[in-house]
């Protein structure tokens, strides 16, 4: 049940927040949409594989960030 776009908005030190949408695929692969809320710009992107820790509960993106993934939420 894990496949799916996840939204939300994380802390951000030096901003208002950071507005996230993680969309993990079933084929291990993964899109990262970041809008750094107060600033403009375009949202940063990024895209690659991800793997799963061996207790199946957290993900590790290709450029190194893990997100915990719980029932219908990372």
């Amino acid at each position: 049940d894990w496949p799916g776009t996840y939204k939300g908005l994380l802390p951000c030190a030096d901003c208002n927040g950071i507005e996230t949408a993680l969309t993990l695929n079933a084929d291990m692969t993964y899109r990262l949409i970041e809008t750094y809320q107060g600033e403009a710009g375009k949202p940063a992107s990024a895209k690659g594989i991800f793997v799963w820790d061996k207790a199946g509960q957290v993900v590790t993106l290709a450029e190194g960030r893990k997100f915990k993934v719980g029932e219908g939420r990372v």
